[in-house]
């Protein structure tokens, strides 16, 4: 799991996205010079970093699990919502079922 939170470095990046060793040269040339451009210039980083996130992204495991236990909570045991129930309008009639229908008390109330 921690595998898959990583941020990949640049060199993993840089396998990914090339076709060939070449381009995976050409790809790690380009970073090394961007970061000693960086270097030179006092450049902030170009990712944000950890204290520059807003403290709703900063949870830490225990407080992910406690959120996904009471979740889980909800889901099997309900919000204490009374269940609502779904009504069916639909008269599951076709157009002749239902023509037939009107003509049928048309031919009742005539009768009357």
């Amino acid at each position: 799991d921690e595998e898959e939170d990583e941020v990949p470095d640049y060199e993993t990046l840089n396998q990914l996205i090339a076709r060939d060793e070449e381009e995976f040269e050409i790809y790690q040339r380009m970073d090394l010079a961007m970061q000693m451009q960086e270097e030179r210039d006092g450049a902030p980083p170009r990712l944000m970093q950890e204290d520059e996130l807003p403290d709703w992204l900063k949870k830490d495991d225990e407080e992910l699990d406690r959120f996904a236990l009471e979740e889980e909570d909800d889901r099997l045991f309900g919000r204490g919502e009374r269940v609502r129930k779904e009504v069916d309008y639909s008269d599951r009639l076709t157009e002749k079922e239902w023509m037939k229908a009107m003509e049928e008390l048309e031919e009742e109330d005539y009768q009357e």
